[in-house]
């Protein structure tokens, strides 16, 4: 499942191009989206999306990240719920993702899609 990261970013760029975020944020969004995905990984006793957005929120606090950072971050993080929120399963594990999302080659996933 080693591509699943890279499928989730793709529709997440394309996601951040359907809701206007400026294209000089999406790069900024990715890693936070990358990291909150990461932390939550590592602490599976968190469950619900309040608690795992709860705990990212305490450990940017704790990196010493400063307010306006965290604040992208939970806007990153936020637009990445409502994108599940949209698209249902196939983010999730219950579906499949179209092939043409599909993308082999990581580094191609860093160039916008807007």
């Amino acid at each position: 499942m080693a591509s699943e990261p890279v499928e989730i970013s793709v529709r997440y760029a394309k996601y951040l191009c359907k809701r206007n975020v400026a294209g000089e944020h999406h790069n900024e969004y990715q890693k936070c989206l990358l990291r909150f995905l990461e932390t939550s990984a590592g602490a599976p006793q968190y469950q619900r999306d309040a608690e795992r957005m709860r705990h990212f929120m305490k450990e940017l606090a704790s990196d010493n990240k400063p307010l306006p950072q965290r604040q992208h971050a939970a806007n990153a993080v936020s637009l990445y719920f409502q994108m599940l929120k949209e698209h249902g399963s196939c983010l999730t594990g219950g579906g499949t993702v179209p092939p043409t999302d599909r993308v082999t080659h990581p580094e191609s996933a860093a160039h916008p899609l807007c």
